[in-house]
């Protein structure tokens, strides 16, 4: 079972509704109904963003918005503005900056988050028990970016 039907949605109605999210989240944010988010809308935003969930952008707006305005028009479409909403508050890439990220040090205190994945406790991890791990870990992703769009949505 993937973890798609884990949840009782089909694949194409997962994108379905992940698309109505993009495009809420874009009428959300486009203060002036432009049909596009630009600069200020952006840093708005990611206050707004930043109050109702308490994770702050990991860089500025600006430098957000060059980057993910692909088509350089300055003003970012709904696929331009997930791209900069998912750059901008995107999950830790290691552990030790997962660490650092949850206030848990910087040495020796992965060591509970071992034992957790080790639930034999023979030190190791069989490749089954990664993969069942892996895809728990991409399930609870998908949530809390699903989570994180309807928090932007309801700001």
């Amino acid at each position: 079972m993937n973890a798609i039907s884990g949840l009782g949605m089909s694949p194409l109605s997962a994108r379905a509704h992940h698309s109505q999210l993009k495009a809420a989240m874009l009428e959300k944010m486009d203060s002036d109904g432009s049909g596009g988010v630009g600069q200020n809308e952006l840093e708005t935003a990611f206050a707004d963003i930043a109050s109702a969930t308490g994770l702050s952008a990991s860089g500025s707006s600006t430098d957000l918005m060059a980057r993910a305005d692909a088509d350089g028009d300055g003003s970012l479409n709904a696929d331009e503005l997930e791209q900069a909403v998912q750059t901008a508050f995107a999950p830790p890439q290691d552990t030790q900056a997962f660490l650092r990220f949850r206030g848990q040090g910087e040495q020796g205190s992965g060591d509970d988050l071992f034992g957790k994945v080790d639930a034999d406790g023979s030190g190791g991890i069989d490749s089954q028990r990664c993969h069942i791990d892996l895809e728990r870990q991409q399930h609870q992703q998908r949530q809390q970016q699903e989570k994180f769009l309807q928090a932007v949505n309801q700001t």
